[in-house]
């Protein structure tokens, strides 16, 4: 994130463009700015946002993410991604607000799809689990590892977050969540977002009587060529495994989920 003229500017992950007055502004998403560019001098200043994400309305504003830009009327119009928000910039005071529609509700039928698409992660991919078995009375781990395209790394920049649930069988499966060292938990759901994650994961659990049980298992992964050319890439993998916990001493206590990404 660096202002100025020439090859010093440094953006992260610039996603909008609106041209206004012989300049470019620009939404500079992994930022959280709204910066302008003067072709001319080759130089690039911000605009609007602290470097930080929030909401924050009036002259001093903060936005998260931000990604498609409009104007009109000497108002410019930000999609203001991860809060889920246009927020509206008047360019003559310099001045950002959210803009609010009384009355506008979304149709309840369309309202359930979207949580469903949701709760499934950008172009996501679900991928089938032969059964697994467990040792029944003892702690155990998932472990989850997902190959990279050669010469690709995760975005440091960008939020990698993960969601384990229990979806049957709660009796003989249980989740521990992180927060909680050394616990034993019976946690139906443990999830994280963080920029810090790092593959392969470790996620603890405690297998409890013998029985059948489902787990679910989603990771969104943001990842990007070594060298940082070119574009990022997304991808949710999610997978379901059948777990049947057993007596047998010679069980596993290890849950194992492979995957691979592409740069297609």
């Amino acid at each position: 994130d660096v202002d100025g003229r020439g090859d010093d500017v440094r953006l992260q992950h610039p996603l909008g463009i609106f041209a206004l007055d012989g300049q470019l502004l620009i939404a500079d998403t992994y930022n959280h700015k709204i910066k302008q560019l003067d072709p001319a001098a080759r130089s690039v200043k911000t605009l609007f946002g602290t470097g930080k994400p929030g909401q924050t309305d009036g002259t001093s504003p903060s936005l998260y993410e931000p990604g498609g830009l409009s104007g009109a009327n000497n108002k410019l119009y930000v999609a203001d991604t991860n809060n889920h928000a246009v927020r509206v910039v008047d360019l003559k005071t310099k001045e950002i607000l959210t803009l609010r529609i009384k009355g506008l509700e979304p149709p309840a039928a369309l309202a359930t799809v979207a949580a469903t698409d949701s709760d499934s992660g950008p172009n996501s991919e679900e991928i089938m689990v032969a059964s697994q078995r467990l040792r029944a009375n003892q702690d155990g781990t998932v472990v989850i590892q997902v190959d990279l395209p050669a010469g690709y790394h995760l975005n440091p920049m960008a939020p990698q977050r993960y969601k384990v649930s229990v979806e049957s069988g709660v009796q003989q499966v249980g989740l521990v969540s992180s927060s909680v060292t050394g616990a034993i938990g019976r946690d139906r759901e443990v999830k994280e977002t963080s920029k810090n994650l790092r593959l392969p994961l470790h996620i603890p659990f405690r297998a409890y009587e013998a029985g059948k049980a489902e787990l679910r298992v989603q990771l969104t992964l943001f990842y990007c060529r070594e060298d940082n050319t070119g574009t990022c890439r997304i991808k949710t993998l999610v997978w379901r495994a059948p777990i049947l916990v057993v007596t047998d001493t010679a069980a596993s206590n290890e849950l194992k989920f492979q995957g691979r990404v592409t740069a297609e």
